[in-house]
C-alpha cells in the first residue's frame, strides 16, 4: 500500500527548510571565517592560562576552621530557634486541649453545647 500524499508533504516540507538549513550552514562558514581572521593568541599563553585555571586553589586551615566555626554556630541557633518554636507550638496545643477540657467538663459534650446553642436560637 502506497501513500502518495506523504511523499509530496515530504517533499514541500524539503522544498521550504532547505533554504534554512541553507541559510545556518553559510552563517556557519562566515563565522569559522572570522574565527580564523582573529585567531592570533599565542599557545604558550592559552597553554599557561589553562593550568593556573585548573590548579585547586590553596586553602588556609586556619581561615577553614573558622568558617566551619561560624557555619557550626549558625546550624546551631537555627536548631535552637526550631527547637523553640516547636515548644512553644506544643506549649500552646497543651493549653487549648486544657481549656476544651474544662469547657467540656460539667457533662456536656462538644455536641450537646452545639444542641444547645441551635435551641436558643
Amino acid at each position: 500500500m502506497s501513500y502518495p500524499l506523504q511523499g509530496i508533504y515530504k517533499s514541500c516540507y524539503t522544498a521550504i527548510h532547505t533554504q534554512t538549513r541553507k541559510k545556518i550552514a553559510e552563517a556557519r562558514h562566515a563565522e569559522g571565517q572570522w574565527l580564523l581572521q582573529g585567531a592570533t593568541a599565542d599557545s604558550q599563553v592559552v597553554m599557561q592560562t589553562f593550568e593556573e585555571l585548573s590548579q585547586k586553589p590553596e586553602v588556609d586551615p586556619k581561615k577553614a576552621e573558622k568558617e566551619q566555626k561560624k557555619q557550626d554556630k549558625k546550624d546551631k541557633k537555627e536548631q535552637e530557634e526550631r527547637e523553640k518554636k516547636e515548644r512553644e507550638q506544643r506549649e500552646k496545643d497543651e493549653k487549648k486541649a486544657k481549656k476544651d477540657k474544662k469547657k467540656n467538663k460539667g457533662g456536656k459534650s462538644a455536641s450537646d453545647d452545639d444542641k444547645d446553642s441551635h435551641l436558643e436560637a
